[in-house]
C-alpha cells in the first residue's frame, strides 16, 4: 500500500494536467457534440492504460463508455460515473480552470471530471507498482446523469450484474468518503383540469388550473425529508 501511495504521488501533476484537459473540454449534458469530444479524449486516455473501449451511442445524448481492464481474478469490479455537467458551454471563459494552494475549480471539476482523473490515477498507479491488476476492473461512464439518467439506468444495471462492488467515484462525501450506494429518483406528471370562462363575463364559472397546480407544488415541497433522505 505504501509503494501505491508513493507511485499516486509521483503521477499526480499527470492528474492535474489530465483534470485541467478535460475541464477544458466543456461536456453540457445536452451538447451531444461536446460531450462526446470528451468521450473521444477520455477513450484515448484510457487506452494508453491497457482498457479496452466499447461505446454504447445514446440518440440524444453523447455516447455511454464503458472501459474494460483485465485482471487476474475472475469477478470483477466496476467504477461508475458520468462524463456530463449541469454547466452551459462558455462557462470556461467566465470560470477558468484554477488551482488555489490544493484546490481546483472550474465548471465540472467536482461534478465529476475530478473523480474520472482518480479513476485514471488508481489504475495507473496499480499498472506501474504491481505490473497488473489483481482483478478486472470496467469503468462505465454515462453522459445523461445530469439529467436523470432515464436512458442509461438499463445499461448500468445490466453491467453491474456481474460484478462484486460498484463503487461510485463522484463527488465525495463529507471527509472524502467513498460512495458505495446512490439515491434514486422518480419522475411524475401532476395534471389539472380547469373550466374556461370570459374575467369580465363570467368568472364565477371558472376553474383556475394555473392556482390549483401552486397549491399541488407546495403539497409536492411538503413531502421532503431530510431523515427519510427525500428531497
Amino acid at each position: 500500500m505504501k509503494d501505491l501511495l508513493q507511485e499516486l504521488e509521483t503521477i499526480l501533476p499527470e492528474g492535474i494536467q489530465l483534470l485541467q484537459r478535460i475541464v477544458e473540454l466543456e461536456s453540457p449534458s445536452y451538447d451531444r457534440e461536446r460531450v462526446n469530444r470528451l468521450v473521444d479524449f477520455l477513450a484515448d486516455e484510457f487506452g494508453r492504460l491497457g482498457g479496452e473501449t466499447v461505446r454504447i451511442p445514446e440518440a440524444d445524448r453523447g455516447d455511454h463508455m464503458l472501459i474494460r481492464f483485465p485482471g487476474e481474478g475472475h469477478v470483477p469490479i466496476m467504477l461508475l460515473g458520468h462524463t456530463d455537467t449541469v454547466w452551459p458551454a462558455g462557462t470556461l471563459t467566465e470560470r477558468p480552470f484554477t488551482i488555489d494552494g490544493d484546490i481546483a475549480t472550474g465548471p465540472g471539476v467536482f461534478d465529476m471530471k475530478a473523480g474520472i482523473v482518480t479513476m485514471w490515477m488508481a489504475i495507473h498507479a496499480l499498472y506501474k507498482v504491481r505490473g497488473q491488476l489483481a482483478r478486472p476492473i470496467s469503468i462505465l461512464l454515462i453522459s445523461n446523469e445530469e439529467v436523470g439518467s432515464a436512458d442509461s439506468r438499463a445499461l448500468v444495471r445490466t453491467q453491474a450484474a456481474d460484478v462484486e462492488a460498484v463503487l461510485v467515484v463522484e463527488p465525495p462525501l463529507p471527509g472524502g468518503t467513498l460512495k458505495t450506494t446512490r439515491n434514486g429518483m422518480g419522475r411524475f406528471v401532476v395534471k389539472a383540469l380547469g373550466k374556461a370562462a370570459h374575467t369580465g363575463i363570467n368568472p364565477q364559472d371558472g376553474i383556475n388550473a394555473i392556482e390549483e397546480i401552486a397549491h399541488q407544488i407546495l403539497r409536492i415541497g411538503e413531502l421532503a425529508d431530510i431523515g427519510k433522505k427525500t428531497t
